[in-house]
């Protein structure tokens, strides 16, 4: 199993500021990072916006920084599984899956339903040759109706 780490760019980031799908490419996320930095500023404990900005972080691959936010709104809200996903992620990009790990488990303790979570821990186990917890993970994610896991677990057309 190959796996490879990376988000759909073609996925709109989730802002909940606005709730309007940002425009797309750096000009656009960098509007986005500029909008949330605006809402934090004028609502410090709005831990979405934190969140948010974190993930607008990650996918414009400023890694550290995602981390730095996510971990500012998990101090705001312990219990917010998203945070713990998107910081998951990070560390995923940076290649450390150990700790991309770490923050899956807390993200799937926090929300036991929560696929994103797990085939994004697939993912590290795979990148890290665990490749019967990766299945594990990847199948679970699946059947909580994560479509990019249902698409991997698709045979190939060769096979068919």
């Amino acid at each position: 199993m190959t796996a490879t780490w990376g988000l759909d760019p073609h996925i709109p980031i989730p802002v909940r500021i606005t709730g309007i799908p940002p425009p797309q490419g750096r000009a656009g996320r960098q509007k986005v990072e500029r909008e949330l930095e605006k809402a934090i500023d004028i609502h410090p404990g709005n831990l979405h916006a934190y969140h948010d900005r974190g993930f607008a972080y990650v996918r414009s691959g400023n890694y550290l920084q995602a981390i730095n936010n996510c971990d500012r709104a998990i101090e705001l809200d312990p219990q917010y599984a998203e945070a713990y996903q998107t910081k998951g992620e990070a560390y995923g990009f940076l290649g450390n899956y150990e700790q991309a790990i770490k923050q899956f488990d807390r993200a799937i303790e926090i929300d036991p339903k929560y696929a994103q979570a797990y085939y994004h821990r697939g993912l590290a186990y795979a990148n890290l040759g665990k490749h019967r917890k990766a299945m594990q993970d990847i199948n679970i994610a699946a059947k909580l109706g994560d479509r990019k896991a249902q698409e991997m677990l698709k045979p190939s057309p060769i096979y068919r």
